[in-house]
């Protein structure tokens, strides 16, 4: 049994959020017009709402380039990547939520709609990064309270048990 350690899990969590900006971006269905009963996405709304298009696609591609990597390294070679992921949660979470703050007030401003479950996926994005954001700044926490040792970003593929040992055989050799 393959046993998955956090940032793995944080950096998948952070992937899914990534995806869900990409559909919040590109659906047919932000909005409902209810007089027409017409569905519409931001690419419909082009060229007001190309901002929110692109700060939606700069939280998928941060989550490819950054996450996709840290879950490769820790799962294949163990390093840890916490820190990064946590900043990394933070940029993607403030990204997604200025495209859905900008989204609403150009939206509000010109047409009479209702939101629809495209809509929601974009809260939902900006909720999932802050999620990912607060495990990994948590497990960082435990990580540094189980080892004693701080959770840093190591050094030529050291772990925290490889740290750990190193750690108490210099306390030994030097009284």
């Amino acid at each position: 049994m393959v046993h998955l350690k956090w940032p793995v899990g944080i950096s998948i969590i952070q992937l899914s959020a990534s995806v869900l900006a990409a559909v919040t971006a590109f659906t047919k269905s932000w909005g409902f017009i209810p007089d027409q009963s017409i569905y519409f996405g931001l690419t419909d709304l082009s060229p007001n709402t190309d901002d929110v298009i692109n700060l939606l696609m700069a939280v998928l591609g941060i989550g490819l380039v950054v996450s996709l990597p840290c879950c490769i390294l820790e799962f294949c070679a163990g390093l840890g990547c916490n820190i990064l992921l946590c900043c990394v949660s933070g940029l993607m979470a403030l990204l997604a939520f200025a495209a859905m703050i900008h989204g609403i007030v150009v939206l509000s401003n010109a047409i009479y709609f209702q939101y629809s479950w495209s809509f929601g996926l974009g809260w939902l994005t900006v909720i999932i990064a802050v999620a990912s954001g607060v495990l990994s700044f948590f497990t960082r926490e435990k990580e540094t309270k189980e080892t004693g040792i701080p959770a840093a970003l190591p050094v030529q593929g050291a772990t925290q048990q490889n740290i750990a040992v190193i750690s108490e055989n210099i306390g030994q050799s030097f009284p």
